[in-house]
């Protein structure tokens, strides 16, 4: 059993991760952003973009915070590697592909919005709004809890899909950790990546795949040879159906009394 990691190794690896963030993703404008990425993830929400001045976080003047915006420069592929590096070497590492929206329904500048989905608490299954989708890859840290890593988030263009960016997505992923040879990746997808257009296109790619499925798809076996038979071979075979037993009757067959 490996021995736990101290508080002082945690502490130097978040002192090496942000150094990479400073020196590798921000470019110009690099103190600007960095202090306004600071606000954001310790201080939660805001009402405006200009309350971001007033977080302790940010410690320069508040115009600098509309110049990184507007004229700075950023990396945002040096940041996905810099995310895989901080996953285990060994072992099994489980994974969360789905796809995420943020509702921008009042606005009149951004280009490429579409319709998403947005989750609701009064209306059952949610609503459709007007905003950008998102294909998510997250690291599933720990067992029953919601607590997660993302490492890779981009959006979806309009003449894209959910599944197009999710196979790039993995295809990174797999590229990327090709070096960790004890270690295992497994990704669940939602029921959207669970079909065979999908599948085919990340077969072969190293680690497993677990999808999940519609209730409403069906499937069907393979088509049986029928010499004989004129006209065009049939490309399906029967529907599979799973039969359901009563549980008197398994029990019976299994000769478990009662």
């Amino acid at each position: 059993m490996a021995p736990p990691i101290s508080t002082r190794e945690h502490t130097s690896r978040l002192i090496e991760f942000r150094q990479a963030v400073y020196g590798r993703v921000f470019g110009k404008r690099r103190d600007a952003l960095f202090d306004t990425l600071d606000a954001l993830l310790s201080s939660g929400t805001f009402a405006s973009f200009a309350s971001l001045s007033q977080s302790e976080r940010f410690q320069r003047t508040w115009p600098s915070r509309y110049a990184a915006v507007e004229d700075g420069q950023r990396d945002t592929e040096a940041v996905r590697p810099l995310l895989i590096n901080q996953l285990p070497q060994k072992g099994i590492c489980f994974f969360a592909l789905d796809e995420l929206s943020w509702a921008r329904p009042r606005s009149r500048v951004l280009k490429d919005l579409q319709y998403v989905h947005k989750a609701s608490s009064d209306v059952d299954g949610g609503t459709m709004t007007i905003g950008y989708p998102y294909a998510a890859l997250a690291w599933c840290v720990e067992a029953h809890t919601s607590w997660s890593l993302p490492v890779d988030v981009q959006r979806i263009p309009g003449k894209q899909t959910a599944q197009d960016v999710g196979v790039a997505q993995i295809q990174s992923l797999a590229k990327a950790r090709a070096e960790c040879t004890q270690a295992l990746d497994i990704v669940a997808a939602d029921g959207k990546y669970g079909n065979g257009r999908f599948l085919s296109r990340v077969s072969g790619v190293r680690g497993g795949m677990v999808p999940r499925l519609r209730a409403d798809r069906v499937l069907y076996r393979p088509a049986e040879p029928t010499p004989g038979k004129r006209g065009r071979p049939s490309t399906d075979g029967e529907r599979f159906v799973q039969r359901r037993t009563h549980l008197g009757d398994t029990r019976r067959r299994a000769g478990i009394p009662g």
